[in-house]
């Protein structure tokens, strides 16, 4: 295992992506796994690409961690002893620090029951496993770059509301918060899912084609919930009851057709 790993942290021949790093801050990644194999084999892959590296063997061990040192993704197992991937995710969701900061789940690309579990758990995306490990800092880094963009479009929400509701306590009439919001901007829920195309874990290119219009849907209705829990936001600080109500509708009818896309798509993945 150890000599794996220097193999694929130290061939230079290996067709892995570029780095990426010049001059710009090292981006810190918190692997969770209790398999020390597959935590050896994460560090050394991410270490040579320019990331730092901290491990944790469970999901209990990974909240303290991630208190103490505040990583910018998580690189979660499923599977574990004492805290699995699932609670993880739900108690990193609960607290204010953590709330949206990546989380990638590794689970096997067939397992849709598992993905559509940790999507609902809050993680932010998911590598399929076996990890095909030339493509993985690529997708990490496409992730990073996502998330830190979608971070800047929820401050600019953040003031935009405020201004809104200070507006409507002073008595003005608005438009609906949603009209000044990008539409073609992917929620945190499924921010580095697009990236699944073009990463060779659908192997030949006429089933990437084949799967593109299915993930190109799947980004328009999570862009949709996106847009749906911004305008829910701003109707509970107007306290408007009765559109609280019809986005509570709207965002159910959205979030099931997230899950029959997941299944369609996760269909022809194994197919």
């Amino acid at each position: 295992m150890r000599e794996m790993a220097q193999d694929l942290a130290g061939n230079s021949s290996a067709p892995m992506d570029g780095d990426e790093t010049g001059g710009s801050p090292t981006a810190s990644i918190l692997v969770v796994d209790d398999d020390p194999g597959q935590r050896l084999l994460m560090r050394k892959v991410l270490e040579h690409k320019g990331f730092e590296v901290m491990e944790a063997a469970d999901g209990v061990e990974a909240c303290r961690i991630n208190e103490e040192h505040r990583p910018d993704l998580l690189l979660v197992d499923l599977m574990m002893p004492r805290m699995d991937g699932y609670e993880l995710c739900r108690e990193l969701r609960g607290q204010t620090h953590s709330a949206d900061v990546p989380i990638v789940v590794t689970t096997s690309r067939d397992d849709i029951a598992s993905i559509v579990r940790a999507y609902d758990a809050g993680a932010t995306d998911f590598v399929p496993k076996p990890v095909n490990w030339l493509v993985l800092s690529h997708r990490l880094r496409y992730i990073l770059r996502a998330s830190r963009a979608f971070a800047d479009l929820g401050r600019n929400q953040e003031r935009l509301t405020a201004e809104e509701a200070a507006e409507a306590t002073n008595g003005s009439k608005l438009e609906p918060a949603a009209s000044s919001h990008e539409p073609g901007i992917p929620s945190n829920a499924m921010i580095g899912v697009s990236g699944m195309i073009s990463d060779r874990a659908f192997g030949s290119l006429s089933t990437k084609v084949a799967l593109s219009f299915g993930w190109v849907e799947l980004d328009s209705v999570v862009a949709q919930i996106s847009r749906l829990q911004t305008q829910r936001s701003v109707a509970k600080v107007r306290g408007n009851a009765v559109r609280l109500n019809a986005l509570a509708e709207e965002l159910d009818a959205a979030m099931i057709e997230r899950d029959r896309l997941v299944a369609q798509i996760g269909t022809g993945i194994g197919a």
